[in-house]
């Protein structure tokens, strides 16, 4: 799960920002993201980069949750 993990940090390696690794919050909710997708990445990193595209200033635990958000709100 930590590799899989690894496919949601990728937003958080920006010049100006120092890279922090998410919370266990932000670890749970990363696994859950990985269940709700099957495991695939490609669909991970395409939340993710929009998210980040929409929103630069937010933190790595709000990316995910907000990730999480979206594919719950799409099974509904």
């Amino acid at each position: 799960m930590d590799e899989d993990l690894n496919v949601c940090l990728f937003i958080q390696r920006r010049p100006s920002r120092k890279f922090s690794l998410p919370g266990k919050a932000a670890r749970e909710m990363a696994e859950e993201l990985v269940i709700l997708t099957n495991g695939d990445r490609a669909q991970i990193q395409a939340i993710l980069s929009d998210l980040v595209g929409q929103y630069p200033d937010k933190c790595i635990d709000w990316y995910i949750e907000q990730a999480v958000n979206q594919l719950q709100k799409q099974r509904m």
